[in-house]
């Protein structure tokens, strides 16, 4: 997913601040989760975040051309991993590397749920992919 570097995202140091990578990799992440489960509104999310890291290897100013990779990495019985990479478009540079780990939930019994069969297969499709 392709990322535009906005001036609101740097901060005084002239780099994007280390807690907006985080809203990237969750703008990849549910663009990729949607389309998997299939969702087309927020009221059909059912997962949840249990952890989320990310390192962070070169700085990104205004401007650079970035994407946010990601990749299921592990797939549980009622969690799974992502895997992300934010890369420098212009010479494909690793600028940040980390996971997530995602958590099927019933928000309603306030609870995680077995991983849907079909989402499974994708997952598991993608991360040997």
């Amino acid at each position: 997913m392709p990322v535009q570097v906005r001036f609101r995202d740097i901060d005084g140091m002239g780099h994007v601040n280390n807690a907006v990578y985080f809203t990237y990799i969750e703008a990849a992440r549910t663009e990729y989760l949607m389309r998997v489960m299939g969702a087309k509104a927020m009221d059909e999310v059912d997962w949840i975040v249990a952890t989320a890291s990310l390192a962070f290897k070169r700085p990104v100013a205004y401007g650079d051309p970035i994407e946010v990779r990601v990749r299921p990495s592990k797939v549980g019985s009622t969690s799974f991993t992502l895997s992300y990479e934010i890369r420098d478009t212009r010479d494909g540079g690793l600028v940040a590397d980390g996971e997530t780990v995602i958590v099927m939930y019933d928000y309603g019994k306030r609870e995680k749920k077995p991983i849907p069969d079909p989402v499974r297969a994708t997952l598991e499709r993608d991360e040997a992919a």
